[in-house]
């Protein structure tokens, strides 16, 4: 389970699932079963809604490597104020 707010679960997605899908799940030796958890407020429906909808165009990873370079450049631009 995943929520694309949670900066632990965007590390994951990533970092680690692009190589475990390509080296394990491809190879038929896992299967990986992912959901979208919202626990994080009420942008975190919207969220789980908007990559559901980019999975179903085949994006769902495209849509979490940039939900993931927004939110760091928006708490990096934070931090710097």
């Amino acid at each position: 389970m995943q929520t694309v707010q949670c900066p632990v679960c965007k590390d994951f997605s990533t970092q680690v699932a692009p190589d475990l899908i390509s080296n394990v799940v491809r190879k038929g030796t896992a299967k990986y079963d992912f959901r979208q958890f919202t626990i994080i407020g009420p942008q975190s429906v919207d969220a789980a809604k908007a990559a559901y909808a980019a999975g179903e165009q085949g994006r769902y990873w495209n849509f979490v490597a940039t939900v993931t370079t927004a939110s760091r450049l928006k708490s990096s631009t934070a931090a710097n104020s």
